[in-house]
């Protein structure tokens, strides 16, 4: 059975509005992620409403007390070392970047479109209080959508463009590579969809989701319209600067992106620059699998 709490103001079934709510995120989610560790076989889902992009005033300082004993300092998280694997699935290749020790428990992480774990996730895991609960006691599983790794090439325009169910099945096949059973997940829009879907599929080898501004219905006729869109931009002009806007419209609210007055915020321009690394074609396939997603609402009553 699903257990579904709504954070913010983000509708489940609706569409994603992207918010700046960090401190009532930062501490929802470590509730969160701490309740539902300890969940056994049952899958929970949290939806947050909420974004990690802006961090805004200050938080107090916690001590974490880690499985093993003891109390760990925070900083100590901020620069682990980690692996990259490529693996092989039935949709060709993917990059998984694993943090930490692979006997702790496995968090498995799915990003929004255009985005991998050095853009979608990594402000979340270096704040100090996340990453002294996290990585030391989750091994996490950074996967990226096929063709969105740092340093990727483009891939065959004669290769088919997997469905969003073929997304899902690749994690299935990510989790047997590294021999895992049930995992936690956290995904972002897109990737909140994805993992959604594995969870339906897969529910033995889900222990729980944690979802940010998530996708559940079919894209309505003016999603549809808006990636439709996206999808010439990317088809003739590849990741040109009109493309870019209406990706950074996607991931943060107004305040955040600036206007004449308020000069946009630094992680807004980092964002923006990551983005020139993205291959246009690739984005693309994953754009279009996303527009061509079916209801899946069903499912979660």
């Amino acid at each position: 059975m699903f257990g579904i709490v709504l954070c913010g103001f983000v509708v489940c079934f609706g569409s994603p509005f992207p918010l700046a709510c960090p401190i009532f995120f930062s501490l929802v989610s470590l509730v969160s992620i701490l309740v539902c560790g300890f969940l056994g076989r049952g899958l929970g889902l949290w939806v947050l409403g909420c974004g990690w992009w802006v961090w805004g005033g200050d938080i107090q300082r916690v001590a974490v007390r880690p499985w093993g004993g003891g109390f760990v300092g925070v900083n100590s998280f901020l620069f682990l070392p980690f692996q990259e694997h490529h693996i092989r699935t039935g949709c060709g290749f993917v990059s998984v970047i694993v943090y930490s020790d692979q006997d702790k428990p496995a968090l498995i992480t799915y990003p929004d479109l255009a985005q991998n774990y050095m853009s979608c996730f990594q402000g979340l895991f270096y704040y100090p209080e996340v990453a002294s609960l996290l990585l030391h006691n989750f091994c996490i599983y950074h996967i990226s959508p096929p063709g969105h790794e740092l340093g990727t090439t483009a891939i065959s325009l004669d290769d088919p463009t997997p469905s969003a169910e073929d997304l899902a099945d690749q994690i299935i096949e990510i989790l047997n590579h590294f021999g895992l059973g049930a995992v936690m997940c956290m995904g972002v829009t897109a990737g909140a969809y994805i993992l959604t879907l594995f969870a339906m599929k897969y529910r033995e080898r889900v222990l729980g989701l944690i979802l940010v501004s998530p996708l559940c219905k079919a894209p309505s006729w003016t999603e549809w319209f808006y990636n439709k869109m996206m999808s010439n931009l990317l088809y003739f002009y590849r990741m040109c600067g009109l493309l870019k806007e209406c990706l950074l419209q996607r991931y943060f609210s107004k305040e955040v992106r600036g206007n004449v007055e308020v000069p946009e915020s630094e992680i807004v321009q980092a964002c923006r620059k990551l983005l020139d690394e993205r291959k246009g074609s690739n984005v693309l396939r994953f754009l279009l699998a996303i527009n061509q997603r079916p209801d899946i609402t069903e499912g979660l009553k």
